[in-house]
């Protein structure tokens, strides 16, 4: 509020207002809600209130935010308890108007030159950035504080020369740098300016505070004790310039418009003491909320005579409650262990890497212990034996309403074993079965490969070329009864008739058995080779089945599966003794009758609602929900696979709510590449499956393997993937596969019509010149975003050999 000379003059005193209210509560609201206006005469008033409840008398001071900081609040309530108690105040208190001829005096040049050269080459990281955002409002207004007491802080910033103001600075700082993962942090800082070259600045009555910014680089080859002293001198050079505008240092910054130069604020309340005095007290009013409208995240730091207490406030729309209460907690954590390095000084900055335990307790939950209900180890085919020794009635898999019982399948698979030991497979020989995989030839073949303790190639390709380098390095190709052998491969062929296969006199036993730990099957469907080992099948198919409620009478279909999902799907249903529904020729007849349909949501979206509402339907990766899925009353499950893993890790009823380890599982979130990040901030995903000394023996590496996706920890334990990367990743691996398969066809132009929801408005046309053997392919881009592509073609083109080959060695280099 500005007043003339003449205005100032007539305003001797403010007049004091008397009212009655039911409540001092009912009578703050009212206040608040009033407010000041332009037209008001003051925008100070006092208000002496009387609640009809008690009888009690408080006094109210209502000022305008804009006339006072929190020192000038200080000052102004000691001088009002002493004018109580008729004892003398400070007289003559300088001009709040020696403060703005100072700022007026100031070299802008100077200081747009130092703003400048202190923001060069900033490469920083805000937090909102880095965080994952919420789904949802958050519906909780208040972060609980905390305490952390105050003797060990001042006795590590005496060691260290400093001040506990600047000690707890740095831990701010380290904490920004933890949750952004950037060593370059910027943040905005309150200052008080009462040091300002200004006669007795810190006895004036006015707004003094301003907010710069505070940017920290750190180096974790140096000492805590001296990024703590860089600081300092850092503070103490921009103290001649504390005084510049925030829109004027965003200018001079360098940054966009549409870039923030911080979105979290560190406020440190060092403030002259007040307090009650002679009977009169203060009434501190209880805060509204600690939501905050302006940054994603302020830190109040509030020193006391044997403590500081830690207050937070957070945007909503940024980032939830849980959230910002851990960051509160991580910043009390990041204190201590800046205290710790400055008392045991040297210790390097890299020791302010470490998370907090309330950090760690939350990341914990990603790594999930084996079930007891589980097997420990053992080979896949003898999940299957069991079943058929205890319920060879059973019926084992079905297809177009014929089916083979357990102890049909399993004296069928012994007699082909027993040919197969003689035709030369023995442990960990691979065998190619090139069948159709709805077939009782293929199911036969597989157990069969597996007791002879070798491993299973599947080709899911009965019309395709045989001369694919696969076949080089197998021991056998088995075939169907009706197949012709291939002229273009040597390899020694057997076909396979199931009315050849008589009933052995006793079970089969292989001479050589091959261990937990080895490969049990590789697939060939896929432009990268994928192999999997027993004991990763018999966990998952064990935990699936727990997951999922099987039971010995769950009757479990595949529908536009992967060969990969297919094999856990086959292995899930028969872990419990449950029966496998070939799709067949009738789909929805065969639909009839199941319990459970596996498979990508999408596959399943041409199915009927009332097919769809009496089964359990569960789907691989994070894809969304087709409608005519999400209006169904079906329970969805869905599974994760990693993509550079062969075996699922994650289940979620609500992929909003976040992934929830299986069984055996240990999931960590890091970067570069083993420092793990604080919960709610991406990185990538490493997984590993949990070895015990029985698997151990086998010479298991226990080693995280990298998924090839990026994720973060929420709040509430679950993980939660970048669906983007993951979607585009499956979409690429789609069209490859359909590359990889038209480059073994005849000459000619094919076009392929997608199913995956991001190919659904991404169409493939190729054309191949038979003269040059050259394959154009043209990209139609109809719904998807062409910046959103670009910028994860990099790590396609690394993740998937075929993209390399066939991209990268183009004449035109792209």
């Amino acid at each position: 509020q500005i007043l003339q000379k003449s205005q100032r003059d007539n305003v001797q005193q403010l007049p004091l207002s008397i009212v009655t209210t039911a409540s001092l509560k009912d009578f703050l609201a009212e206040d608040l809600a009033r407010g000041f206006a332009l037209g008001d005469k003051s925008f100070v008033r006092l208000t002496l209130v009387s609640t009809e409840r008690d009888g009690s008398v408080v006094a109210v001071l209502t000022i305008h935010h804009a006339l006072y900081d929190g020192w000038s609040h200080a000052m102004l309530l000691n001088d009002l308890f002493k004018a109580l108690q008729k004892r003398p105040i400070v007289s003559t208190r300088p001009s709040f108007r020696t403060v703005v001829d100072y700022i007026e005096t100031q070299d802008k040049v100077k200081a747009e030159a130092y703003w400048t050269t202190y923001f060069s080459a900033l490469s920083h990281a805000t937090l909102v950035n880095s965080l994952v955002r919420p789904s949802v409002g958050d519906e909780k207004h208040f972060l609980d504080s905390i305490s952390i007491p105050l003797e060990g802080l001042t006795k590590a910033a005496q060691v260290a020369g400093s001040t506990v103001a600047d000690v707890a600075k740095l831990a701010w700082a380290a904490t920004l740098r933890k949750f952004t993962q950037r060593n370059d942090v910027v943040f905005g800082q309150v200052m008080a300016n009462r040091d300002i070259p200004v006669h007795d600045a810190e006895t004036i009555m006015g707004p003094l505070i301003n907010i710069v910014p505070c940017r920290v680089t750190f180096d974790d080859d140096v000492s805590v004790t001296q990024l703590l002293q860089s600081m300092q001198a850092g503070r103490v050079a921009s103290m001649a310039h504390s005084h510049a505008g925030l829109v004027d240092v965003k200018r001079w910054s360098g940054l966009g418009d549409s870039d923030n130069l911080f979105d979290t604020l560190f406020v440190y309340q060092n403030l002259p003491s007040s307090g009650d005095q002679d009977g009169f007290a203060i009434i501190k009013n209880t805060a509204h909320t600690s939501h905050s409208d302006e940054y994603t995240f302020e830190l109040l730091v509030q020193p006391s005579s044997t403590s500081l207490v830690i207050e937070g406030l957070f945007h909503p729309a940024m980032m939830t409650s849980i959230q910002a209460q851990m960051i509160v907690h991580e910043f009390g954590e990041t204190m201590f262990q800046v205290t710790n390095c400055l008392v045991k000084a040297p210790s390097p900055v890299s020791e302010l890497w470490r998370l907090g335990r309330a950090q760690i307790e939350v990341l914990q939950l990603q790594s999930s212990p084996l079930s007891p209900l589980v097997p420990r180890h053992g080979r896949l085919h003898q999940l299957f034996e069991h079943q058929a020794k205890s319920q060879p009635q059973a019926r084992a898999i079905q297809l177009d309403g014929m089916w083979l019982t357990y102890g049909n399948l399993n004296a069928m698979s012994d007699a082909l074993a027993e040919k197969l030991v003689v035709l030369g497979v023995s442990s960990e020989a691979r065998v190619a079965v090139v069948m159709n995989r709805d077939s009782f030839e293929f199911h036969v073949s597989m157990l069969a490969v597996l007791k002879a303790s070798g491993v299973v190639v599947q080709v899911n390709n009965v019309h395709g070329s045989t001369d694919e380098p696969v076949y080089s390095t197998v021991k056998l190709i088995l075939l169907p009864a009706n197949q012709p052998n291939s002229a273009h491969t040597s390899a020694t062929t057997f076909h396979v008739n199931l009315a050849d296969l008589n009933t052995p006199a006793s079970p089969f036993e292989a001479l050589t058995a091959s261990s937990s730990s080895a490969d049990c099957i590789e697939f060939t469907d896929k432009p990268t080779r994928q192999v999997v080992r027993h004991f990763d099948v018999i966990r998952a198919a064990s935990d699936l089945a727990q997951e999922l409620k099987y039971s010995n009478c769950t009757r479990v279909m595949s529908f536009g599966t992967t060969d990969l999902s297919h094999f856990y799907d086959t292995w899930t249903a028969w872990s419990c003794g449950g029966t496998v529904v070939c799709p067949g020729h009738d789909v929805l007849k065969s639909l009839e009758s199941v319990d459970v349909l596996t498979g990508s949501f999408e596959s399943v979206s041409s199915v009927s609602h009332a097919a769809l509402d009496r089964v359990v339907v569960w789907g691989l990766g994070g894809c969304s929900l087709p409608t005519s899925v999400a209006g169904t009353s079906c329970r969805r499950t869905h599974v994760y696979v990693p993509p550079q893993l062969t075996r699922p890790t994650h289940v979620s009823d609500d992929q909003a709510s976040g992934w929830r380890p299986m069984h055996g599982i240990q999931s960590t979130v890091v970067v570069n590449p083993h420092r793990q990040v604080p919960v709610g901030v991406f990185g990538d995903l490493y997984t590993k499956s949990v070895v015990e000394n029985a698997v151990q023996s086998d010479n298991t590496s226990d080693v995280s393997t990298r998924t090839g996706d990026r994720g973060c920890v929420l709040p509430n334990g679950l993980l939660h993937v970048d669906t983007l990367p993951q979607t585009l990743r499956q979409a690429a691996v789609d069209a490859t596969t359909a590359v990889h398969s038209m480059m073994n066809h005849e000459n000619g132009s094919y076009l392929i019509y997608p199913t995956t929801p991001l190919q659904a408005g991404l169409m493939f046309t190729t054309m191949q010149d038979p003269t040059t053997s050259v394959h154009q392919f043209a990209f139609r881009l109809k719904s998807l975003n062409i910046q959103r592509l670009s910028g994860t073609f990099q790590q396609l083109v690394a993740q998937n050999e075929l993209l390399r080959t066939t991209f990268v060695s183009t004449p035109a280099g792209v």
